[in-house]
């Protein structure tokens, strides 16, 4: 059963990441209130309450920052510690926030995976059948920030996702597709709507 988050669920667990990341320590109750605009101990107790619930979060009680971070980033008790597990994402918004929309998991041996924070998306289009891609197929992706020529990406351009691969070209990223129907689209680095959200690592579909 998919382990959704609400977009406000989201732009919290992005934000207990980040600080953890940075400061190698959990925010206090007070902290991320404050980052999320909530004043009540208990509204941040409940927001708490439903990341640990849907296996985002672990905590410990008592303590101003019982905090933790599952291991393989979403837990779940009953897969073996060498299963990964990837949330897929249906929009990302923000280059800075991309759990808010997490629609599935997926299940995966970690020795198939290249390390980083991953997550995977549907393809929404046919613009890169001729690389084998087809829509609904998925592809599993890293939260980077550099991209090489001719290399398979994930952009997000107000918050529709689209793959296609990657080029720098006379001051404008330019998405193209493989399949002659489909036109490259090309945006400008400083473009607001635009981002590239990660490039692409693995691909595959599902059968019935």
């Amino acid at each position: 059963m998919a382990r959704g988050l609400t977009k406000r669920q989201g732009e919290a667990l992005e934000f207990i990441r980040k600080y953890m990341k940075e400061r190698s320590k959990p925010p206090t109750f007070r902290e991320l209130g404050e980052q999320m605009g909530i004043s009540s101990t208990r509204a941040v107790s409940d927001l708490l309450k439903a990341l640990e619930k849907k296996g985002f979060i672990e905590r410990e009680a008592g303590r101003s920052r019982g905090i933790n971070l599952p291991k393989n980033e979403l837990s779940n008790s009953t897969l073996p510690s060498s299963v990964r597990t990837i949330p897929v994402v249906s929009r990302i918004e923000s280059k800075d926030i991309i759990f808010s929309n997490i629609v599935d998991v997926l299940h995966f041996d970690a020795k198939l995976l290249p390390d980083g924070e991953l997550f995977a998306v549907r393809v929404s289009d046919e613009a890169m059948n001729s690389y084998g891609l087809f829509k609904g197929d998925y592809v599993i992706c890293r939260r980077v920030t550099t991209f090489d020529q001719d290399s398979l990406v994930l952009g997000s351009a107000a918050g529709v996702l689209i793959v296609r691969v990657y080029e720098f070209l006379n001051g404008k990223i330019n998405l193209k597709p493989s399949t002659k129907s489909y036109q490259v689209l090309s945006f400008l680095p400083d473009d607001k709507q635009f981002f590239i959200a990660g490039e692409v690592v693995l691909t595959f579909r599902r059968t019935k």
